[in-house]
């Protein structure tokens, strides 16, 4: 599978694994192991609205609450769990 920021994008393996910790968090339990979160990681569909994107409709199906719900309750989580590491 190809994506538009390489299979091996060092910054998108981070995120991944910062993503991964802060749904394992959310759900208690595995709900998307962090390759799943590495594929499903997309470009916004605006250039203004970020780097990156991480679409809930995975989360979705096994939460049984919507994308939009998702989004709003994993977003406090990352605000207060700020991705903090050395520049690339």
């Amino acid at each position: 599978m190809t994506t538009p920021f390489g299979q091996y994008h060092p910054l998108k393996c981070e995120l991944s694994l910062y993503l991964y910790k802060i749904i394992l968090s959310f759900t208690s339990e595995e709900v998307l192991t962090q390759e799943n979160i590495f594929l499903l990681f997309t470009a916004p569909p605006k250039s203004e609205m970020g780097d990156f994107a991480f679409p809930c409709f995975q989360l979705s199906k096994t939460l049984k609450k919507s994308p939009a719900q998702i989004a709003q309750e994993l977003r406090p989580l990352v605000e207060e769990n700020p991705i903090t590491s050395s520049p690339l």
